[in-house]
């Protein structure tokens, strides 16, 4: 009878370390990836390219300036118009006389 051997082809050997570095070596990159992207993320400055970084406009706080106020003048006294018309009194309605005939002469 003949044996067979079975040979163990897991990928052993050189292959299968290459095989592993070259996982380990991808994971490594797409962690980094995933790094930079947070970065980017959190600080959009750190772009290393000018032209896709954002544009800041700066804001300015509004500065308090101080107002002038005019100085308010006391007050005067304004006499009363000398021309002014006085209430006259109306006359109380009195009987009115009946007209009388008188003769002709």
């Amino acid at each position: 009878m003949n044996k067979r051997r079975r040979s163990n082809r897991s990928g052993g050997g050189c292959f299968g370390a290459l095989a592993n570095i070259l996982t380990l070596v991808f994971l490594m990159g797409i962690c980094g990836v995933f790094a930079g992207f947070f970065a980017l993320y959190l600080n959009p400055q750190l772009n290393p390219i000018a032209e896709l970084r954002p544009i800041i406009v700066p804001t300015v706080a509004p500065t308090i300036t101080p107002t002038i106020t005019p100085q308010q003048l006391p007050p005067t006294f304004t006499p009363a118009p000398t021309n002014t018309p006085v209430a006259t009194p109306t006359l109380l309605p009195s009987s009115t006389p009946i007209p009388t005939e008188t003769p002709f002469s």
